[in-house]
C-alpha cells in the first residue's frame, strides 16, 4: 500500500511519497511509535515496518518481535532483514577476516623507550614520516573504535529493503538527445565511501561519470543536470550535496570550477595488489545549491566561477531542441 500524498520541499514542487516505512529496533522507542501509530494517536499510518536482525540480539528482543508480528497487534507488516551475525564476524576478525568495528574502549601501554614516527606534510598535502623519537615516560592512552556496525548491520539492510518495496534501482542515469540521438549521459550513485571529505551518504551523493560525443558537451550535460536534475535527486533522498572526482594527473578540474563547483578535499587511492603500481591522486569538488554553504565549505581553495554562454553568431543565443529524463 502506498501513500499518495504530496509533500513540499525547500525550493521544488510538491514530490509524492512512494513508501513509507517504519525502522523498528524492537525496543521501547520504536515499539511506542509504532503501537501509537497503530491506534491513530501519531500519523500518517506507515506502510510497513523494518528490523534489522544483528543475529546477536538478546533473546528478549526476539521475543518482543514475535509478538509485535503476532495477528491485531499492527495492522502493517514487518519486514526482517540482514546483513549476516555480527557475532560470527567479530570471532572472525581473529583470523584476520574483516570485519565492521564496534565501539568497543581500547587501551594502549607504550613502554618507555619506544622509537615513534614523527609525520609532516609534503608539497601535495600528504601526511608522509620524516624522522623517529624515543619515548622518555610510559604512556596510556583510552580510545574507542570507531563505529561501523550500525551502517552494515542496520542502514545499508534497511535501505535496500525500502529500495525493494519502492521499486528504486541502484544509481540513475540521465542523458541530453538530440532528435532520438544521445548526446552525452551524467551517471550518479549513492558516495561508495562511508565519508567523504565529511560528507555522509546521508548528506551527498556522488556524480560518478560524465561522457558525451563532443567534449565541449560534457559541461553542457554537467550545467543541465545540476540545475534539473539535482534538486529532485535531493528530494528523494534528503541530501544537499553532490560530489565527483577529478583525476590530478589527468585533467586540470576546469569542467567543474568553471561550473561554480568547489574543491573540498582530495585523495590517493591504495597501491594495486596485482601490479604495485601507486594510487592516482584525485581532486574532490562539491556542489550544493545554497551558495552561502557553498562559501563556508570551500576554504579559499576554489577560483571564482566564470559566466557561460553558448551564442549562434552575431551575439545571438543559439537553440538547440534537447530532452532530458531518466534512462
Amino acid at each position: 500500500m502506498f501513500n499518495p500524498q504530496h509533500v513540499a520541499g525547500e525550493g521544488i514542487g510538491p514530490s509524492p511519497i512512494r513508501l513509507r516505512a517504519l525502522s523498528l529496533g524492537a525496543g521501547v522507542q520504536s515499539t511506542t511509535m509504532a503501537r501509537m501509530a497503530a491506534h491513530g494517536e501519531i500519523g500518517p499510518m506507515p506502510d510497513c515496518a523494518i528490523f534489522a536482525d544483528t543475529g546477536w540480539e538478546p533473546k528478549a528482543v526476539y521475543d518482543h518481535l514475535d509478538w509485535l508480528m503476532s495477528p491485531s497487534v499492527l495492522p502493517f507488516p514487518i519486514h526482517i532483514v540482514s546483513a549476516g551475525n555480527i557475532r560470527d564476524q567479530l570471532l572472525g576478525a581473529g583470523q584476520g577476516n574483516r570485519w565492521a568495528s564496534v565501539p568497543a574502549f581500547t587501551r594502549t601501554v607504550t613502554p618507555a623507550g619506544t622509537e615513534m614516527p614523527v609525520f609532516d606534510e609534503d608539497a601535495d598535502g600528504e601526511v608522509i614520516a620524516i624522522g623517529t623519537r624515543r619515548t622518555t615516560k610510559e604512556t596510556v592512552s583510552i580510545g574507542m573504535i570507531r563505529r561501523q556496525c550500525t551502517t552494515e548491520f542496520k542502514i545499508v539492510p534497511i535501505r535496500r529493503k525500502v529500495r525493494e518495496l519502492a521499486g528504486l534501482t541502484r544509481g540513475w542515469s540521465h542523458g541530453i538527445s538530440r532528435d532520438g540521438e544521445l548526446l552525452a549521459v551524467v551517471a550518479t550513485d549513492t558516495l561508495i565511501r562511508e565519508r567523504v571529505a565529511g560528507l555522509s551518504r546521508h548528506d551527498a551523493i556522488e556524480l560518478s561519470r560524465i561522457c558525451a560525443v563532443e567534449p565541449g558537451l560534457c559541461r553542457v550535460a554537467l550545467r543541465l543536470w545540476r540545475m534539473f536534475v539535482f534538486p529532485g535527486l535531493c528530494a528523494e533522498r534528503g541530501c544537499r550535496w553532490a560530489v565527483s572526482y577529478q583525476d590530478a594527473a589527468l585533467h586540470k578540474g576546469d569542467l567543474y570550477r568553471f561550473d561554480g563547483w568547489i574543491r573540498i578535499g582530495q585523495s590517493r587511492s591504495g597501491t594495486d595488489p596485482r601490479s604495485g603500481r601507486p594510487g592516482r591522486r584525485e581532486v574532490i569538488w562539491g556542489w550544493c545549491d545554497d551558495p552561502e554553504e557553498r562559501r563556508r565549505r570551500s576554504r579559499g581553495l576554489a577560483d571564482q566561477p566564470e559566466r557561460l554562454g553558448l551564442t549562434a553568431g552575431a551575439g545571438r543565443l543559439a537553440h538547440f531542441p534537447f530532452s532530458i529524463g531518466e534512462r
